[in-house]
């Protein structure tokens, strides 16, 4: 998967959309003119909505904008504005435009639900939209691990709706400090990026008729990306071959950068963590499951006392072929007896690299020199 960078104008910051070119132009400025202003906004997704008054189905396109940052963690309400698409005509560029609640605006509050799921930090980046059904998804970004959580179409514009807890993501290279995600066209794909010292983008394939909690139950695949100071945008182009991400710099210097997927999805590798077993004070055996999807697959175990692991053993099987699940297995030494170990299953193919999920174990206590030596030496042993 290559890049392409392109340039990129930066404009000020307002209650503002843009409409910008491939090549970075400014087309047009929306000012959004609805009550409550603009807090903390962060992301933004496009996807269907109401036509003409009726919520059902989804059929109209709007762009949905979040007001989702909390940097604080303080807020008891985010809010997401609703704004039917706005036509663009390049002929008239660069325009201006103001749009309110006269034009079809919709501010859709939103809250976090509270007990089990509420999230430890309500601070989030990432806004996603179902283009299947319209149901709002937003990703929490300074939890570890993150959480996800849906506000079902349609959404009321006239009080607050409370989240719904979809699902974990796992804690694997990426899903730290999420800042920015989509869904593709087609609903097919998902990705989130992070902003780290390496930036990178983990993608999920949905399959036909699942939804995003069972997609997202699966093992992503990683990309590194181009590093961008602040990088918190990402966003498939209209086809879903590709992919955009911008930077948030106040400067023009940053570029929008343009990955094209010239991968087939499906062709990447699946990876399943298993259970550990012939677990002994110093050693054990990981196990897993892994789909090569077609291609020849590179299979290791990460292992440690923590999820930074530090050690890699190579799966006995390694490496597979094949497209269908194979369980695969390695042997790890020189274990410290009755401590917990952290491991996952790596899967790695041209198609890209796949992480199970993190489990532990527990290695054996070892027996203790000096109680084997009272059992040789006891008095009453004839």
């Amino acid at each position: 998967m290559g890049a392409q960078r392109l340039p990129r104008a930066h404009p000020g910051d307002a209650d503002q959309i843009y409409a910008i070119d491939v090549s970075g132009a400014i087309l047009g400025t929306y000012t959004i003119s609805v009550t409550p202003g603009a807090r903390d906004p962060e992301d933004i997704a496009v996807g269907p909505g109401p036509l003409n008054g009726e919520d059902n189905p989804a059929t109209g396109y709007y762009i949905y904008w979040g007001d989702i940052g909390d940097n604080s963690n303080q807020y008891v309400e985010i809010w997401v504005k609703r704004i039917p698409e706005p036509p663009v005509v390049p002929e008239l560029a660069p325009f201006s435009v103001t749009l309110s609640a006269e034009d079809g605006v919709d501010v859709i509050t939103l809250r976090y639900p509270t007990g089990e799921h509420a999230p430890s930090h309500k601070d989030a980046e990432t806004l996603m939209v179902d283009p299947l059904n319209g149901d709002i998804y937003v990703v929490s970004k300074r939890m570890f691990p993150n959480k996800v959580y849906r506000a079902a179409y349609p959404q009321s514009t006239s009080g607050a709706t409370t989240m719904a807890y979809v699902a974990t993501l796992p804690t694997t290279v990426g899903l730290a400090w999420i800042t920015g995600g989509d869904i593709s066209p087609d609903g097919r794909l998902i990705i989130v990026k992070n902003d780290g010292v390496t930036d990178r983008a983990n993608i999920w394939v949905r399959a036909t008729g699942t939804d995003m909690g069972e997609a997202l139950g699966h093992a992503p695949c990683l990309f590194t990306l181009h590093a961008e100071p602040q990088g918190e945008a990402i966003g498939f182009d209209c086809d879903g071959t590709g992919f955009y991400t911008a930077s948030e710099a106040h400067h023009d210097s940053e570029p929008i950068w343009y990955y094209p997927l010239i991968w087939e999805p499906e062709d990447a590798p699946i990876a399943t963590t298993g259970n550990a077993s012939s677990i002994t004070p110093y050693s054990g055996t990981l196990n897993g499951t892994v789909n090569p999807n077609g291609a020849s697959t590179t299979v290791v175990f990460e292992y440690g006392i923590t999820t930074d692991y530090g050690h890699v053993a190579a799966a006995i099987q390694s490496p597979l072929t094949g497209a269908t699940p194979q369980a695969v297995s390695a042997q790890c030494t020189g274990l410290f007896p009755n401590t917990v170990y952290h491991f996952r299953v790596k899967a790695d193919n041209s198609a890209g690299t796949c992480y199970g999920s993190d489990l532990m174990f527990t290695t054996k206590g070892a027996a203790m020199p000096w109680l084997l030596l009272l059992t040789v030496c006891s008095p009453d042993t004839p």
